[in-house]
């Protein structure tokens, strides 16, 4: 009984939890995200053509002079300037669009991982070696939470360099697909530098703070054992 709970049970818990929940492969979801981004692109391509096209056709560029860059005439000159604008507000949109289903992509997997790792670990937690190995990791600050407290940071950090790097340039759109981005006014990039990640590690009180369940059950599984052995020795007979 002891080897089973031990040494079997965390053991056979991960399988179990691949049975009982099944997911999706990494191939799988990497593939999708690069079929998502393939037909967002290829829509995004079929856009630039029409809003060009209406452009061309608001200020009455004449056929020979639409291919043309740059334009020679005047009107052709006006309907690349006014493409020009448009078009990065196009691309910014498509953009959201393809962040918006990768993220959406990325959360269902996360929560499928998620949903199977807690069978897992609960399927584990009947073994009472286990419940103690997740209290010490988590004080520790190498427990199953570590890996999901690490994703918050890297998440913060990457919200941190939009804001002080990315976000201060403006994207522009030229005929033809070519974008091309310039600092904002007020930003200098030889001068301003990317934010220094700070880690911030789970405290104490919030390790043991995710460690009650595993504490509860470290606690009955000793009172279940003591009784158990002290009602043993209680009936044992030594004559």
């Amino acid at each position: 009984v002891w080897t089973l709970l031990t040494l079997a049970i965390p053991k056979i818990s991960p399988m179990m939890a691949r049975v009982l929940c099944p997911i999706k492969s990494p191939d799988a979801i990497n593939s999708a995200k690069r079929i998502v981004i393939e037909d967002l692109e290829t829509e995004l391509e079929r856009e630039r053509g029409r809003l060009l096209d209406r452009c061309h056709d608001e200020f009455g560029t004449p056929r020979p002079d639409r291919d043309r860059r740059p334009a020679l005439t005047e009107a052709g000159k006006k309907a690349l300037a006014k493409y020009g604008k448009e078009a990065t507000l196009l691309e910014q949109a498509f953009q959201r669009r393809i962040t918006d289903s990768i993220q959406k992509i990325e959360r269902d997997y996360q929560r499928q991982r998620n949903r199977q790792f807690n069978i897992a670990i609960n399927i584990s937690r009947v073994s009472p070696v286990s419940c103690f190995v997740y209290v010490v990791s988590r004080i520790a600050g190498t427990g199953v939470t570590e890996p999901l407290n690490f994703f918050r940071n890297a998440a913060r950090f990457q919200a941190e360099v939009n804001a002080a790097i990315y976000e201060q340039y403006e994207m522009k759109s030229y005929p033809g697909g070519n974008t091309l981005g310039e600092a904002k006014s007020g930003f200098d990039p030889a001068q301003d530098r990317a934010p220094v990640m700070v880690y911030r590690y789970a405290t104490l009180a919030e390790a043991l703070g995710n460690s009650w369940v595993d504490i509860l059950l470290l606690g009955c599984a000793g009172i279940l054992f003591c009784g158990t052995a002290y009602r043993g020795l209680h009936n044992y007979d030594v004559r």
